[in-house]
């Protein structure tokens, strides 16, 4: 196993409608750095928008994870600065993504994200 990429709906009481919280992690450090933990954030977002109408993700990181910070923060991801939680020693990024009205139909298009996760790196993982 490499590791993981999950999608967390989170309460209303908590959060705005259709907001979900998304994490990853690479288990194993040979995996690392070799742009996975990108590709997977984007497929799984691309997902929710695309099938489950999600359109505001939140990703909750404890502050002293700089892999995952520079991620979400400095990456290709696209996610904001939304707050600190001391108590937790945790920084929360946000991404809201507007749906997009196709002018043929004026269906909703495609995720945004999908572009991205489909121009990733399609090489084959070291064994």
């Amino acid at each position: 196993m490499v590791g993981d990429c999950n999608l967390f709906k989170m309460p209303v009481h908590h959060t705005e409608e259709g907001e979900v919280e998304v994490s990853v992690m690479l288990a194993e450090p040979r995996f690392r750095g070799k742009g996975l933990a990108r590709e997977a954030v984007g497929l799984i977002m691309s997902y929710a928008y695309d099938h489950l109408r999600r359109s505001s993700f939140v990703a909750k990181i404890l502050a002293s994870n700089e892999a995952s910070r520079a991620l979400f923060e400095k990456g290709s991801l696209g996610f904001s600065l939304h707050k600190e939680v001391k108590a937790f020693d945790e920084i929360h990024y946000m991404k809201r993504l507007l749906p997009a009205l196709d002018p043929a139909d004026g269906a909703v298009a495609p995720c945004p994200t999908s572009a991205a996760a489909a121009q990733s790196s399609t090489e084959p993982l070291p064994s």
